[in-house]
């Protein structure tokens, strides 16, 4: 059942990946690059002080229900606590636009900007409440409860985004106005979300929790928070330096492939939504063994989903890019290395997951608090031409993605070593296997580019992406990166008999 759940977000994020590829396409073929850099700016932004909306409550509300915890007065901490959030988020966001635009008396480098953000403040508060939703659904282990509104949500934004840049955005002179509608698009459609969520939770109850309550919430939360506040900040001041230093049409670029890239991530996430609830379980069971097994067999499955995507990506990401636009080749070299960045932020998911599930968040806050501030570090480094004067990599584009990519491999090595300790392994030696398949596999399919096969039209790609997994599959099993169990418990996992079965008793309970 977990693997048929895990499967059912996985298809979900097929679906939502497509319609937002195409909706991506429209944007940047009929309002370019920089209307949509302002957007991202705009998310950015503001981004710098969304981790006010979460602060570690979503971490502990799924941890607490999966451990039993009362899930009435579960989602009534969590509900209160939220409203607070958001209250404090809208406050502080007011707050900065005034002192840039008032006290410090500074513009902005575009008007658009200003509307943009303040059309983006409402975005952050209904994607808090589509939290509180989620979380809730994933710690009582609903998976069709969670995927359906987002399919819903991501194909109306999207046919949005298509219709608008087709009739509006291409026949705008000032291309950066239309920066705004697609804010707009992004608040309507998670006013949306909230309300098909709120649909399924209408047999909620709220009660009246204790204080206890409370403060068993805040227990694991602050040091959670501490983590959300370094890793929000540090990600989005990212984007925001590379803005500063090379402008829009660069930070445009990066977020268009980081949002190509964001189809591996959300892949990864929809994989592993259920590895805190089902790690907290073990561990509160005391069930140690199970509890190592969980951990080996969520990296390999993962890794199985996620890598020939990888391999991909990195052949032929000239060829992948321009798809959208061919003002993106240039920025090749971002796709291959944020690709590389994906993998191993995916694999290494459980082992971060670990010091939640057996109550130890403040190792993750150490953790995060030198990932964020090496991160900072490496940006100025490699980011600008100069820096204060003083001369730097000025690598742009391809600096940020190197940074990340760096920070990232430094941090999965340290959780790693410190998990080893517990469950006794600090390499998957399967996951190994399937590493040199997966080199394998693009050596394999890099024989289409040496022999300049057609590969610049979507349906060829389309071909050579079911390859890539064909390929990985067969040299994995080879090997011994898959087994016959793993096989069969894949082709068990996509019997669409017994997931429509799945989805229609899940949701039968409403």
């Amino acid at each position: 059942m977990l693997g048929r759940k895990s499967l059912l977000m996985v298809i979900q994020n097929v679906l939502t990946g497509i319609v937002g590829y195409v909706g991506l396409f429209f944007i940047l073929r009929y309002s370019g690059l920089e209307s949509y850099g302002i957007l991202q700016f705009a998310i950015s932004y503001l981004g710098v002080f969304s981790f006010i909306l979460d602060m570690g409550f979503s971490t502990a509300h799924i941890k607490k229900i999966s451990e039993g915890f009362d899930p009435w007065k579960g989602i009534s901490v969590y509900f209160t606590v939220k409203l607070i959030l958001i209250f404090i988020f809208t406050a502080v966001s007011i707050s900065s636009i005034f002192f840039i635009k008032f006290i410090t008396g500074r513009n902005l480098s575009s008007p658009y900007e200003y509307y943009t953000i303040i059309l983006i403040i409402f975005y952050y508060i209904m994607q808090s409440l589509v939290m509180f939703y989620q979380a809730t659904f994933n710690a009582l282990s609903k998976a069709a409860i969670i995927s359906v509104p987002r399919i819903i949500e991501a194909t109306f934004r999207n046919i949005l985004y298509i219709l608008t840049s087709y009739f509006i955005a291409r026949n705008l002179y000032n291309k950066n106005s239309f920066s705004m509608t697609l804010a707009f698009i992004l608040v309507l459609s998670y006013i949306l979300y909230v309300f098909l969520y709120s649909i399924y939770a209408k047999d909620w109850k709220f009660v009246k929790p204790e204080r206890e309550d409370y403060k068993t919430y805040f227990r694991f939360a602050v040091p959670v928070s501490i983590t959300s506040i370094f890793a929000t900040v540090s990600i989005y001041s990212s984007n925001l330096i590379l803005q500063y230093y090379w402008g829009p049409i660069f930070l445009g670029a990066y977020i268009s492939i980081s949002n190509i890239i964001v189809f591996v991530n959300s892949t990864t996430n929809s994989l592993s939504s259920f590895i805190l609830p089902n790690l907290s379980s073990s561990y509160k069971n005391e069930d140690i063994k199970k509890y190592s097994w969980l951990m080996l067999e969520f990296e390999k499955f993962i890794s199985i989903a996620i890598l020939p995507m990888v391999i991909f990506f990195i052949i032929f990401s000239p060829e992948i890019l321009n798809l959208w636009t061919s003002s993106l080749i240039q920025f090749s070299s971002v796709l291959i290395i944020l690709s590389i960045n994906a993998y191993v932020n995916a694999i290494n998911i459980p082992y971060l997951t670990h010091f939640n599930a057996i109550n130890k968040p403040k190792n993750i806050m150490k953790i995060q608090i030198f990932i964020s501030i090496s991160l900072i570090v490496m940006d100025i480094i490699t980011i600008p031409k100069n820096f204060f004067g003083i001369k730097m990599l000025g690598l742009g584009t391809t600096g940020l993605a190197l940074s990340i990519f760096i920070t990232s491999a430094v941090g999965s090595t340290v959780y790693r070593k410190l998990v080893s300790k517990y469950i006794k392994n600090f390499v998957n030696t399967v996951v190994i296997k399937q590493i040199v398949s997966g080199i394998l596999t693009g050596m394999i399919l890099y024989l289409i580019i040496i022999f300049n096969l057609p590969a610049r039209n979507w349906y060829f790609l389309i071909i050579y992406f079911i390859l890539t997994y064909i390929v990985f599959v067969f040299i994995s099993y080879i090997i011994k990166g898959i087994n016959k169990n793993d096989l069969k418990y894949i082709l068990d996992s996509i019997n669409i008999n017994e997931m429509l079965k799945y989805i229609k008793n899940e949701l039968r309970r409403l």
